[in-house]
């Protein structure tokens, strides 16, 4: 979801309860497309986010 103040452009987690699963996601994206700066900045924030939860790269 995206965050309601319209000064940022973040992405905000959403209120949920947590469930320990064995479950894996993955950030795709066209090969051609990996040096756009969108594409990096995403990838950079999930690694981020999924760092503060413990999960890792």
């Amino acid at each position: 979801m995206f965050n309601e103040d319209k000064t940022k452009d973040d992405l905000i987690r959403l209120p949920t309860h947590h469930i320990e699963t064995d479950d894996a996601f993955y950030f795709a994206y066209k090969y051609s497309r990996r040096n756009e700066p969108g594409i990096a900045e995403e990838k950079r924030w999930l690694i981020n986010e999924s760092a503060g939860l413990g999960l890792g790269e």
